[in-house]
């Protein structure tokens, strides 16, 4: 702890030395330990992190390297008395009063950009929000968890249930599926698309017992769409193995009208269709990582 504190101050010490009241505005050097974004400002009202005197504004600007909050900070270099002259801030969102008298705008707005990952490791620090939330500055407790789309609660722990609270997008043929963080649109059975933007009928102009039948021989979770269809893609095996091949599993149906009769048979395949002879009408596929989740 000492030894980075120690490194840093050297630092900010050898700023202030050749540096003493020489201010480098951000637009010309973004990337400058302490670049002002405003100068003539007044005094923050909020999102005050913590306030007092110090003697040059490279010592305001250390003070706010160690704060694991601090991202900008007001200095007034003109102060009188024993005046507070440094305020730090966790944000630099601020909107200043801009009809506040000429007195009172003396303040300048800093960013600090010092590196403060040395004082993270020395000090131990780590994320305590999770699921990826990030933990920022409140001004009632010791930090506050910014929680990531997906998740809620005090320290983003709760998965958002987007199905239950029917805040999600699926297609009126698909059900919604909540998972970690998210939500996914399964077509149901007997339709095949992405489930959130289309779910189409895989037969289509059949019986309802033939698309009963055909929802028997899916698995009950995954999509599937269409990969091959002969009557659209045309007959040869060198389209069907371009579109089709690699996509596994696969389920293979076959049409045939027989005595002004509609038969459908078909078959679930595991293996690759590499090498092997077939004769048949559509061939549809779903996701691996889909269904190796079952």
């Amino acid at each position: 702890m000492f030894t980075v504190h120690v490194l840093i101050f050297f630092l900010l010490l050898g700023l202030a030395t050749s540096e003493e009241n020489i201010y480098v505005d951000y637009e010309s050097n973004p990337d400058h330990p302490f670049p002002v974004i405003r100068r003539d400002v007044a005094s923050l009202k909020t999102n005050i992190i913590a306030q007092f005197r110090g003697p040059t504004y490279q010592f305001c600007g250390l003070q706010c390297a160690e704060h694991r909050f601090c991202v900008a900070f007001n200095y007034k270099e003109k102060d009188e008395g024993n005046d507070l002259n440094c305020q730090l801030t966790n944000t630099t969102r601020h909107e200043f009063d801009n009809n506040a008298s000429q007195k009172k705008r003396v303040w300048m707005f800093i960013k600090n950009n010092v590196d403060r990952s040395q004082v993270a490791s020395c000090r131990g620090e780590v994320n305590e929000c999770r699921n990826g939330g990030t933990m920022i500055w409140d001004p009632e407790k010791p930090f506050n968890c910014l929680c990531k789309e997906g998740y809620e609660g005090e320290m983003c722990e709760n998965d958002i249930d987007e199905c239950s609270e029917e805040n999600f997008t699926c297609h009126l043929n698909a059900t919604c599926i909540n998972t970690q963080g998210s939500y996914k649109c399964e077509c149901k059975n007997g339709y095949v698309s992405d489930g959130k933007e289309n779910c189409t009928e895989i037969l289509w102009s059949e019986p309802l017992d033939f698309t009963t039948k055909l929802g028997e021989w899916l698995p009950l979770a995954g999509n599937w769409s269409v990969c091959w269809q002969a009557t659209r893609d045309g007959w040869a095996s060198t389209t069907f193995l371009a579109r089709c091949n690699g996509n596994v599993p696969t389920l293979t149906i076959v049409k045939v009208v027989k005595d002004n009769k509609n038969l459908i048979f078909g078959g679930f395949a595991k293996a690759t269709w590499a090498g092997r002879k077939f004769e048949f009408i559509i061939a549809i596929h779903t996701c691996s990582q889909v269904y190796k989740r079952n």
